[in-house]
């Protein structure tokens, strides 16, 4: 399984994230991706718009989003690591 690294250090904020996501992943059907935490579960559960493939994806610098809507995205993607069956995600300090 390929691990593809998706660095969140310079994320500002909520837009930021999901337009990194899409760059460094160029998951299927991204023109149709909600960009956001819901649309995220769907992708990586169900292969919808988002699907990123049969792959690890390891958020490096996750730190930095506790800053962004009071924490809320980071917190959402922390339940979504904990429950994702299909896709492997992680969230780390770094390399």
């Amino acid at each position: 399984m390929d691990t593809i690294i998706i660095d969140c250090q310079d994320v500002r904020d909520e837009s930021d994230f999901w337009q990194l996501y899409i760059d460094i992943v160029r998951p299927e059907g991204a023109d149709f991706f909600g960009r956001n935490a819901s649309a995220f579960l769907d992708a990586i559960s169900g292969g919808g718009p988002g699907w990123p493939g049969d792959v690890k994806l390891l958020f490096v610098h996750a730190e930095s989003l506790s800053a962004i809507n009071s924490g809320s995205l980071l917190r959402r993607l922390q339940e979504i690591q904990l429950h994702s069956k299909r896709v492997r995600v992680e969230l780390g300090a770094d390399t």
